[in-house]
């Protein structure tokens, strides 16, 4: 898995560790992504925690919000997948 830049930016590591940490104390916190509070996603997925996540996936300027890691992850691994599927990254990989 790439990290992209801006993970690492001090403004957006400084908003996603408010975000979670918001979600965190608010047990009616809702991800942004499935709608469902952190009691309900773990009844089926145990492991899952608090993200900050894109409300446009890939755009930091279109703001973050509180989103579950399992929801968080997928999109990512989604949009990764739909971007390694176009022609034009094969073009730039020299392919």
């Amino acid at each position: 898995m790439t990290t992209k830049p801006w993970h690492r930016d001090k403004r957006f590591v400084a908003m996603g560790r408010s975000i979670r940490a918001l979600a965190n104390v608010n047990p009616d916190t809702r991800c942004w992504r499935c709608g469902l509070t952190l009691a309900e996603i773990h009844q089926t997925r145990p492991n899952v925690t608090w993200d900050a996540g894109h409300l446009v996936d890939g755009n930091l300027d279109a703001g973050l919000a509180a989103e579950c890691s399992h929801c968080n992850r997928s999109a990512g691994a989604r949009k990764a997948n739909e971007e390694a599927a176009r022609p034009e990254h094969d073009n730039a990989l020299g392919l």
